[in-house]
């Protein structure tokens, strides 16, 4: 598992950009960025960033 040095606004942004590229929910595309830093889904990489410290 990555621990990615990545704002949650960045990220939030960059989940955008995939939806409207391609056509998906913003939970799909937050599932799939977070499966590209390695983690099973967007919960798992939110809960382990908020316990990390990185996301408040």
């Amino acid at each position: 598992m990555i621990c990615p040095q990545v704002s949650r606004k960045r990220f939030n942004e960059t989940a955008k950009k995939v939806k409207r590229k391609e056509h998906i929910t913003g939970a799909e595309a937050r599932g799939q960025l977070a499966r590209g830093y390695g983690y099973a889904d967007f919960s798992e990489m939110n809960l382990h960033m908020m316990k990390m410290g990185h996301w408040k």
